[in-house]
């Protein structure tokens, strides 16, 4: 079961919880929700430490309404999939996220991915796949983040991904720093 599972385009504040051994996300928060995550310690669970679900009929491209979920300061780790999942519109920054299979990935939308910290993930830290993510608009970036120590690459890019990318500090990972493959990413 999740812990906390945000629907229905609802919003809600979730801060200073732990969120931890639930045997799938931590986390969810389905496509129009704006919920505010905060300063939570959300560790161990079985599947996404948090999940930002997209549109709910499949659709290749995302159509962004709202300002997306905001997660902020928090400290995710030991999550059995990734530190954060995104797959819709999701403002991240400050967080700590750190020894879980994937640190972030994003598979669509216009995240603002600012300030956080993504470390000694099992695989990629920070993981961009789609061509629904970003591709040059103003409204996402990944921008001031540190990507170090991951068991692949620092940051890998696929599947036509073309976001903007600058100013992060990235080293120490086994594989490349940033590994592009199919993808048009501005570093």
């Amino acid at each position: 079961a999740r812990a906390i599972a945000v629907t229905d385009q609802s919003e809600g504040f979730f801060i200073e919880n732990t969120i931890h051994n639930n045997t799938e996300n931590g986390v969810y928060v389905d496509y129009n929700s704006e919920p505010t995550i905060e300063r939570n310690n959300i560790h161990g669970n079985g599947g996404h430490g948090i999940y930002v679900d997209g549109d709910p009929n499949g659709l290749t491209e995302c159509i962004i309404v709202g300002a997306g979920a905001r997660v902020q300061d928090n400290h995710i780790h030991h999550n059995e999939e990734t530190g954060i999942y995104i797959a819709w519109h999701a403002h991240c920054e400050g967080n700590t996220i750190d020894d879980n299979t994937v640190g972030v990935m994003v598979d669509c939308g216009y995240p603002h991915f600012r300030n956080n910290f993504v470390r000694n993930s099992k695989h990629a830290g920070l993981f961009i796949k789609g061509s629904g993510v970003v591709r040059e608009d103003p409204e996402g970036s990944f921008e001031d983040n540190e990507i170090s120590n991951n068991g692949a690459a620092g940051i890998l890019l696929t599947q036509e991904a073309n976001p903007p990318i600058y100013g992060n500090r990235i080293f120490a990972n086994v594989g490349c720093g940033v590994l592009v493959s199919g993808a048009r990413g501005s570093i």
